[in-house]
């Protein structure tokens, strides 16, 4: 199966009600919503780069930076930097980066030719060791 994840496009709350919860009560119930949805891996949002509340109110509930992306937001005219965030769950889990491929490639490589060495050298080794020499013979 096709594994999901949820976008957060917008959360907001305005100016007057801000710092009374109301955002944390937002997010914990779409979270609780989503622990019920097994194919559901995990939970992400953008959030501006200078919006440094929003950045430690979303990694307060678990949310880990994923990704900087340059003038993602275009706001009257001016671009803003944003993050990506994410929250992971039902054993959901990022990509391998690039260099995590390559690792794991070069590890199977170096797996096979060492299990090929020590086949090799103990077949040498099991060789010289029965061959009979022609002063026994």
């Amino acid at each position: 199966r096709d594994s999901i994840l949820t976008y957060i496009m917008t959360l907001g709350v305005r100016q007057q009600y801000r710092r009374q919860g109301i955002a944390t009560v937002l997010v914990k119930e779409v979270l609780t919503r989503l622990k019920n949805l097994a194919d559901v891996k995990g939970v992400y949002l953008h959030v501006m780069a200078s919006n440094k509340r929003a950045i430690k109110f979303y990694e307060m509930l678990g949310f880990g930076c994923c990704e900087f992306i340059p003038h993602y937001y275009s706001i009257m005219g001016h671009f803003q930097n944003a993050y990506c965030y994410i929250l992971y769950m039902h054993d959901g889990q990022p990509p391998p980066s690039p260099l995590q491929v390559i690792l794991n490639s070069l590890r199977g490589v170096f797996s096979y030719l060492y299990t090929l060495w020590v086949y090799v050298y103990i077949a040498t080794k099991s060789k010289i060791r029965h061959t009979p020499s022609r002063d026994n013979m």
